[in-house]
């Protein structure tokens, strides 16, 4: 089996001040710029999956952790050359 490429991807998220009432004067609010990094395992046009960590055993390749970010929340995914 090939090694999966390290990658970094950074992407927007949610953010939610919790509060239910907000007075006309508080600051806007922004998505928070999030960087997670993990193994490439899927990539197409609407999102990319990538996992924590995996390992190979017995022909087959166990994966932890894995993460869908939807393509319109990305800036940017980098691989990394190790």
């Amino acid at each position: 089996m090939h090694p999966l490429c390290p990658t970094v991807v950074v992407w927007n998220d949610i953010f939610d001040e919790g509060s239910e009432w907000i007075h006309p004067g508080a600051p806007d609010i922004l998505p928070i710029k999030v960087r997670s990094t993990g193994y490439l395992l899927q990539s197409t046009e609407d999102f990319v999956v990538i996992a924590r960590d995996y390992y190979d055993h017995a022909e087959q390749r166990v994966y932890g952790g894995r993460m869908v970010i939807p393509r319109g929340c990305i800036d940017s995914i980098t691989c990394i050359d190790l």
